[in-house]
């Protein structure tokens, strides 16, 4: 007996080198299929912060060219439809206008002897505003390493501000709001445990909304009502509208609301699973034709067509935003 154990010890079986390397590896490849994934998860998310954005604003006043024969015409058929309007007897309206037409005829060839020559001019001023933004939506990953991805959100941004026009001395309290739905491509080009680094680009559409508050002129109010009383560029524009169209020389409208189409781009971070940051540009595309008035027939201020509008844009914005993922 003694023997046969000498003998079993003597054969214990002794693990290679080789073994302990495969085993190793083997625990080691079993720990790493077992461990926890780095690629950003799909979710909700919401996000706010500061936004900053210069606009502009463009009045363009287009005047159509009419001979100076054209605009006596013009003036007498004003004349008469006055005169109509007045209730005035047709025999009475073309004795009056057989002693009008000499007249006009006179006021014409001392004030616009060469008719009106057509022209273009422009006035332009620009601004800055301040203010935050908020987005919520959905983002997922596609692909098994999940570093491309989309995103889905609502927005709303408001923002105050003034643009000052130093030639005439003219200071106008601005305020734009935005609101909409947008889409994002997403590319993760970094990600180790939870925190991640990316870009994105996308597009926005919605609706682009200016409150135009009591401008002033040399510190005096640029709008005032029938009560002399300062009123805003909004509530002054929408007056101008309504006497415009009671009229018969020219057709206006006011739109203080308008459709945006937005292009979208910047550099997004995870610092963890649930908390990140980014910042990144927003350019509007498309002038908000905030008032617009077209003469309907010739005029002593231009030819029929001759038009005065007025539009705004933000040029460009930047944001800075905390981002919370659920």
């Amino acid at each position: 007996m003694p023997q046969s154990n000498n003998q079993t010890r003597c054969c214990r079986v002794i693990p290679s080198k080789s073994h302990l390397s495969q085993a190793f590896l083997t625990s080691a490849l079993t720990l790493f299929t077992l461990a926890p994934l780095s690629a950003e998860d799909s979710g909700p998310f919401i996000q706010g912060g500061f936004q900053y954005s210069n606009f502009s604003g463009v009045a363009t006043s287009v005047v159509k060219p009419i001979s100076a024969q054209e605009l006596v015409q013009e003036m007498e058929q004003a004349a008469r439809q006055r005169l109509e309007k007045q209730g005035v007897a047709p025999e009475t309206i073309q004795q009056t206008m057989q002693g009008l037409h000499l007249l006009i005829q006179q006021i014409v060839q001392r004030t616009q002897p060469n008719g009106i020559a057509g022209s273009k001019s422009e006035i332009t001023s620009n601004g800055n505003l301040y203010g935050v933004d908020i987005q919520f939506g959905y983002k997922q990953f596609f692909g098994q390493k999940k570093r491309f991805g989309l995103r889905y959100y609502g927005i709303f941004s408001g923002q105050g501000g003034s643009y000052y026009n130093k030639d005439s001395k003219y200071t106008q309290p601005s305020a734009n709001l935005f609101y909409g739905a947008g889409v994002d491509a997403l590319y993760n080009f970094y990600e180790k445990n939870h925190q991640t680094y990316g870009v994105f680009a996308g597009v926005m559409l919605g609706g682009s909304s200016w409150l135009m508050g009591e401008g002033k002129t040399n510190g005096k109010c640029s709008y005032k009502n029938d009560k002399e009383d300062c009123i805003s560029m909004n509530d002054n524009f929408k007056n101008l509208e309504k006497q415009t169209n009671d009229g018969n020389i020219s057709k206006a409208s006011f739109s203080p609301t308008y459709v945006q189409f937005v292009f979208n781009f910047g550099f997004r971070i995870n610092f963890t699973k649930h908390q990140g940051f980014e910042f990144g540009t927003r350019i509007p595309t498309i002038n908000d034709p905030y008032y617009k008035a077209t003469q309907k027939r010739a005029t002593e201020t231009g030819g029929k067509g001759s038009e005065t509008t007025i539009t705004f844009r933000r040029n460009a914005s930047l944001y800075w935003n905390y981002v919370y993922n659920f």
